[in-house]
């Protein structure tokens, strides 16, 4: 059992030093280095664990996005046993954060983008996943 302790930290680190400082391969917008700063920030406001996020944790992951990285983004950060998805939509140059639960203004944002119906269906179902995974990480962490 503790080598098993021992390779997840192991993974975990190399998921840390591995992802952190290659965003756009991650599928991150252009221009993360000038929104950096205000994910963390909220990052920082919404941490109930009362650690303070660093700049070498933050996980950016798109969820639907176009050419010019429009889209909707997931981001988080990495901790061994907490793991909490929080939505951002970016539209170029400004980022607008929302709860997962707004699907009516996620959708909107979606059609004055111009994206496709095909591609909100898509979104949709990626949504529920990260639903399912944030209620696993909230009934996990309730007593």
């Amino acid at each position: 059992m503790e080598n098993f302790n021992k390779y997840i930290l192991f993974l975990g680190f190399l998921l840390l030093v591995g992802c952190s400082p290659i965003y756009h391969k991650c599928g991150a917008p252009d221009k993360i280095i000038s929104i950096e700063p205000q994910l963390i920030d909220y990052l920082n406001k919404h941490n109930e664990i009362q650690n303070v996020v660093r700049k070498y944790c933050l996980i950016v992951n798109p969820i639907i996005t176009n050419k010019n990285s429009i889209g909707i983004y997931s981001f988080t950060y990495f901790e061994p046993h907490y793991t909490w998805y929080y939505i951002f939509m970016y539209d170029g140059e400004n980022i607008y954060f929302t709860n997962i639960d707004d699907s009516l203004g996620m959708r909107t944002f979606l059609d004055t983008c111009g994206f496709s119906k095909y591609k909100i269906r898509k979104f949709e179902r990626k949504v529920k996943k990260i639903k399912k995974k944030n209620e696993r990480v909230h009934q996990s962490q309730t007593f």
